[in-house]
């Protein structure tokens, strides 16, 4: 759990990074060893435009304003912005992204809040996500261990061919927890993952589809037992 002796962050500005920027926020919440990150009242923006991506390497607990009001997106993966940022930007928000076990991670959530994955008009293919545990595309790399991530009262929005919504690869009693939570694609792309999960149990309470141009693949969830699934509240509006 998040140490009580964490210092709290409170994010004040839209701004990529600097001062009173999520950005800033969650390095600090880095640095202290984990903590709540909120956001002023006052804000007076409502999308987060990232040059690159959040990473997260500690427990974290962040409680944004509502998925209406706030959203996060990363720069388009373009052939120029993959010339300057590299191919590591493959989520708007990357969790343990060196893809070893972190065992300063154990909780990470995410409320209230609309995360979209960066739009792909790169010549060449290259899958995007909204959030990924660890940065390998096809979740071939080690996962990360006993973790409970929990995303609830948000909208996920995924852009570009075999966008995932959410990206994880999670091993031993690890957990993916999807609450209240809404999922789009493009509608100029049929293909998207909402969820795809290798190896964690999977928890999913009031998940809603909304398909724009149809989902061909919605749900991914690879367990050692369908008993490590459970489904209360999943609905498709195609």
């Amino acid at each position: 759990a998040t140490p009580a002796s964490a210092t709290d962050g409170v994010v004040t500005n839209c701004n990529n990074s600097g001062a009173g920027s999520l950005r800033a926020a969650i390095l600090a919440n880095s640095a202290n060893g984990g903590g709540t990150i909120t956001f002023d009242g006052a804000l007076n923006c409502d999308t987060i435009s990232l040059l690159t991506p959040l990473y997260i390497d500690r427990d974290i607990n962040i409680v944004g304003p509502g998925a209406e009001e706030l959203a996060i997106e990363l720069v388009d993966i373009t052939d120029e912005n993959v010339q300057l940022y590299g191919y590591d930007h493959f989520a708007a928000i990357q969790i343990n992204f060196d893809d070893v076990n972190n065992e300063n991670l154990s909780d990470v959530s995410i409320s209230g809040l609309t995360v979209n994955s960066p739009r792909n008009s790169s010549s060449n293919y290259y899958p995007v996500a909204a959030i990924s545990v660890g940065n390998d595309p096809m979740l071939n790399a080690e996962g990360q261990d006993e973790m409970n991530l929990t995303i609830s009262d948000s909208k996920i929005i995924g852009y570009g061919q075999s966008s995932r919504g959410i990206n994880a690869k999670l091993t031993g009693d690890s957990s993916i927890n999807i609450i209240d939570t809404e999922f789009e694609n493009d509608p100029n792309f049929s293909e998207m993952f909402g969820l795809m999960s290798i190896g964690a149990n999977a928890n999913i309470e009031n998940m809603l589809e909304k398909a724009k141009g149809g989902f061909e693949r919605s749900l991914k969830l690879k367990t050692e037992s369908s008993e490590k699934i459970s489904l209360q509240g999943y609905k498709g509006l195609h």
